[in-house]
Parts: C-alpha cells; structure tokens; sequence
C-alpha cells in the first residue's frame, strides 16, 4: 500500500517537476544561446566596421 501511494506520489509529484524543470532549462538555454549569437555576430560586425 505505501510503496503504491510512492509511485502516485512520484507520478503527480516528483515527475511534473522534474518535466517542468527541465522544460524551463532547455528553454533558457535556448534564449541564451540565441543571445550569445546575437551578441557574437554584434561584435564581429562592430570589429569589421572598425577595421575598415
């Protein structure tokens, strides 16, 4: 009976909050990685136009 309550525990509980967390980390990996991109390309140009 515990070991049964455990694994509902683990479903509704410990599952969804680890999905949710690792929804969020990928997602702000991706933002920050769009943001680094953005800033890389940024000052490569701002190095070009220097140059020139």
């Amino acid at each position: 009976m515990a070991r049964r309550n455990l694994l509902g525990y683990y479903w509704l509980e410990v599952l969804p909050s680890r999905l949710s967390l690792t929804l969020i980390k990928t997602q702000f990996l991706k933002e920050t990685g769009f943001l680094s991109l953005i800033a890389i390309a940024s000052s490569q140009l701002a190095r070009l136009s220097y140059q020139n």
